[in-house]
């Protein structure tokens, strides 16, 4: 099992309901590190195997792994 980082971007209309949104997304098995509401968007991180799943929650838009870059 490999941990992925992720953007999970959220429906307009839900985002009155970031708390709920949020439970979901922890009950799927995502862990949260921050919570950006002006954009609409959570990062975290969710098993990859899990990482479907969280495309069917209600109120969520995308889900994205985050890109990683290095710099020497």
């Amino acid at each position: 099992m490999t941990e992925t980082r992720i953007l999970v971007a959220i429906k307009d209309e839900f985002l009155g309901q970031l708390p709920k949104v949020c439970h979901r997304l922890q009950s799927a098995g995502m862990s949260i590190n921050d919570v950006l509401s002006t954009v609409g968007t959570i990062t975290g991180s969710i098993d990859s195997e899990n990482l479907a799943t969280l495309r069917t929650i209600e109120g969520v838009a995308s889900v994205e792994q985050e890109e990683e870059f290095f710099t020497s």
